[in-house]
């Protein structure tokens, strides 16, 4: 039989005078206008409360946090703990929080979870704090964009606090280096022998640019170090077919001020191709990708696989977060090397019939192509009189290039990405184009 007799205890008596703990805050109406992010997210955030004598957050440890959002079926407490991890970016506990959006199989882009806004909101975060790759969303953002882009886990040391889609003049003067640097197609046998001839612990174990001068500009570089997107402790990987090994990568700056250039290891004669500065890939598994992708194998499908099989013969000790971000870098990086590669399209014309093989764009399978984020599909209104010139091919595959070449000098790109299919310019051979051409696709 259940006693009606109170109970007390000196836990109990402690709780009658509680004080506020300084790692407990509440979100207040003057945080959320200023914290920069679009109207459906501040209306999401003004509708957040927590129950009475509960607050927004509550720091458990250094790097934990305890953060209230709405409840769910998932979170029926409401509450879920954010960690800031080693290389600088935030991660959320709850399960929802961590899947990529959209239905098809290719790489997608995460978005910041309604638990980070709390955080960001009520701990003030600059634009240099928030991981790199997170654009704040304007007030202009449709009411269906709740959350903002994450394309890297790094802290990005080129965001400025007033402006984070402006890049810097090392910035640009990086990609404008790199975009001069190319790997012939298809890539010559004595690059494959000069990394066979390795064994590989005969490789060195820091990596560092041959040049003491400026390929910009002629200025002198600095010393040798790490590059500014990696922490003390971030490594970096020779990666073989069949084995991983850990080395050290360094870059050199030019110490012109109006041009910053950013130089990097480029081992490509050596058999290695450089992805941010994070992993150096054999050139052979790269070309063993190739042929899986135009098989039609979605690349996400070949780069997954590819780290299961090395995290299963032991050859790389990951965690599943590093595992996904590792699937990032080898996904911008074979983007790379293709659009590095120099292809002559005039050699794939078929001298019989004079038709040109499929080209596929996005994750290499034309079931889910036509979800990719990335390109937009609607119809653009026609305006009266001249049509509008589309680019060239040539012009097109720049572009590519030019935000691929960011994504492997910096891990993100600050270019617009989006590509509208009606500025999609046919793939043609350049001695079977007309003067002018069409895009007939979107009509």
């Amino acid at each position: 039989m259940a006693s009606t007799t109170s109970f007390s205890c000196a836990h109990t008596d402690a709780l009658q005078s509680f004080s506020d703990p300084s790692s407990a805050k509440n979100m207040t109406h003057e945080d959320i206008a200023m914290y920069k992010c679009d109207n459906s997210t501040r209306d999401l955030l003004l509708g957040i409360n927590p129950p009475q004598d509960f607050r927004h957050v509550v720091q458990i440890s250094e790097h934990c946090y305890a953060v209230f959002t709405v409840p769910s079926t998932v979170n029926p407490t409401g509450y879920c703990h954010i960690h800031r991890q080693q290389a600088g970016h935030w991660l959320c506990s709850n399960q929802t929080c961590n899947k990529k959006t959209g239905n098809s199989k290719q790489i997608k882009s995460k978005k910041i979870c309604l638990h980070q806004h709390v955080l960001f909101c009520i701990l003030k975060l600059s634009l240099p704090d928030i991981p790199k790759g997170v654009q704040v969303p304007s007030t202009s953002s449709s009411s269906s964009d709740v959350a903002t882009t994450v394309q890297s886990s790094f802290l990005n040391p080129e965001h400025s606090s007033t402006s984070s889609a402006t890049p810097s003049v090392s910035r640009m003067s990086t990609i404008q280096l790199n975009l001069r640097r190319s790997i012939p197609y298809p890539v010559p046998q004595e690059f494959f022998r000069a990394h066979w001839n390795h064994n590989l612990q005969n490789w060195p174990d820091c990596f560092v640019p041959h040049s003491s001068h400026c390929d910009v500009c002629g200025s002198a570089l600095t010393a040798a170090q790490r590059h500014p997107g990696q922490g003390q402790n971030d490594p970096s990987y020779i990666v073989m077919p069949c084995s991983f090994r850990l080395v050290e990568i360094k870059v050199k700056f030019c110490t012109n001020k109006n041009c910053k250039a950013m130089h990097q290891v480029w081992p490509v004669e050596q058999g290695l191709f450089n992805i941010s500065d994070k992993l150096l890939v054999a050139l052979e598994l790269l070309v063993q990708w190739r042929e899986l992708f135009k098989r039609g194998v979605p690349l996400t499908v070949v780069v997954e696989s590819s780290l299961a099989v090395w995290v299963k013969c032991g050859q790389l000790q990951v965690t599943g977060n590093e595992c996904k971000y590792m699937t990032g870098l080898f996904y911008n990086g074979f983007y790379a090397f293709e659009l590095l590669s120099n292809r002559c399209l005039d050699s794939v014309i078929c001298g019989i019939c004079g038709v040109v093989g499929h080209a596929y764009f996005g994750d290499g399978n034309e079931k889910n192509c036509c979800s990719i984020d990335a390109v937009d599909y609607q119809q653009q209104e026609k305006v009266s009189g001249d049509a509008e010139q589309l680019p060239s091919l040539e012009e097109f595959l720049g572009h590519l290039k030019s935000i691929f070449v960011e994504r492997v000098s910096y891990t993100t790109s600050l270019q617009d990405n989006t590509i509208k299919a009606a500025r999609v310019p046919p793939i043609i051979a350049p001695r079977m184009r007309a003067d002018q051409i069409f895009n007939t696709k979107m009509e």
